[in-house]
């Protein structure tokens, strides 16, 4: 039987042993009859539509490389905090992170076309996302922004500091959610607000 990984953007597949770099192995998924709260969140972590990766067809064929368990590991882990920040203070992980999460957004945008190609200016939605989306560097848009925290099931509250006078305006996306993060935009850049640490 194939193993290959069933995380979204890995292609780890050991009918290409090329594409294993680094002695890459591939460990069994979580089985949702033992280990159903840990199989969900190996789904979620994956970023996989729902139809192509559920508890409903987990089998003893499905598995992740051990690439991607290292990152699982990272943020399942009792110092995930300490351990995020430290990854994505690496130039390289944070520019990976931030590329899988634009393919991840251009992938949401195009597989519910029809509920946002009216809102790009672009000759196709398609072509909006290569240009915009998927291209390193670019800004994201409000429509960006509510394709990404459909994908994540996530609600953000982000905090503009708009005009001359830097008056702050509050956005949260989607409407009427509880946010479960913070940001802060001023000057096409994002920050992410945390609660102040004790004295």
């Amino acid at each position: 039987m194939v193993k290959r990984c069933s995380h979204g953007l890995c292609n780890s597949d050991d009918r290409y042993p090329e594409r294993r770099v680094g002695g890459v192995r591939f460990v069994p998924f979580p089985k949702p009859k033992t280990q159903y709260e840990k199989c969900l969140r190996w789904i979620k972590l994956c970023g996989r539509p729902h139809h192509q990766l559920n508890p409903s067809n987990i089998n003893r064929n499905t598995y992740v490389c051990t690439e991607v368990l290292n990152v699982i590991e990272h943020c399942e882990g009792s110092e995930r905090e300490e351990m995020l920040c430290r990854l994505l203070n690496d130039q390289m992980t944070s520019d990976n992170v931030v590329q899988y999460l634009r393919l991840l957004t251009s992938a949401h945008l195009q597989n519910h076309a029809d509920d946002f190609r009216n809102f790009v200016e672009a000759p196709s939605l398609q072509v909006y996302c290569h240009q915009e989306v998927e291209a390193m560097g670019m800004e994201c848009d409000h429509v960006d922004i509510l394709a990404l925290t459909q994908a994540l099931d996530i609600c953000i509250h982000i905090v503009s500091m708009d005009g001359e006078d830097e008056q702050l305006v509050h956005h949260i996306i989607p409407d009427g959610a509880e946010p479960s993060m913070h940001l802060l935009h001023h000057i096409s850049h994002f920050s992410i607000l945390g609660p102040r640490p004790p004295p």
